[in-house]
């Protein structure tokens, strides 16, 4: 509490909207944490623990944070950071509100996980396969899944390695103790 204290005599407060994560900045860490305590207790004590359930079961069912505070309080992030202010006796800031680009996170592709197949890499070409055309494709399947198929057979063998030595390194261990206690 004495951080938030200071913060707000000093008007050293964190906007609401760059509190979604923990701070970056060493400084930051004790009023992030107190004025977030703060701000909950004020939501809690001026508007009521129902408010405050609903506004989890809003965020829940998937409304971003802003939609949810405005569904509920009837206020964004902004106004609620300056009702906080006014209850702890400060001006209200002028907040500029974000653009939709700032606030939707951009959209990435699903990333192939390095050196592991993609499970279509299997096709063996068989005899009934029909044309010759098909055999050279198949050809080229295989051609393409045998450097995958040694990453594959690489990690088996290293894992089965690591697998020996911890449970040697355990078996070995065990012996000890077992000869220890009986001397």
């Amino acid at each position: 509490r004495t951080s938030v204290n200071l913060g707000i005599q000093s008007d050293r407060l964190l906007l609401l909207r760059s509190m979604q994560s923990s701070p970056g900045r060493p400084e930051e860490v004790d009023i992030f944490y107190g004025q977030s305590w703060s701000t909950v207790k004020f939501m809690v004590d001026e508007f009521g623990r129902p408010k405050f359930a609903q506004l989890y079961a809003t965020i829940k069912e998937g409304a971003r944070i802003d939609d949810a505070v405005r569904k509920v309080y009837g206020f964004d992030q902004d106004g609620l950071y300056n009702a906080w202010r006014a209850k702890n006796g400060l001006k209200p800031v002028a907040v500029s509100a974000p653009t939709e680009a700032a606030t939707v996170p951009a959209t990435q592709a699903t990333r192939v996980p390095l050196g592991v197949p993609s499970g279509g890499a299997s096709v063996v070409a068989t005899p009934e396969a029909g044309s010759a055309a098909s055999g050279v494709a198949s050809g080229a399947e295989q051609a393409d899944a045998s450097p995958q198929r040694t990453t594959v057979a690489i990690v088996i063998g290293v894992t089965l390695l690591v697998a020996a030595m911890l449970g040697g390194g355990g078996f070995y261990l065990l012996r000890q103790r077992g000869g220890g206690a009986a001397s």
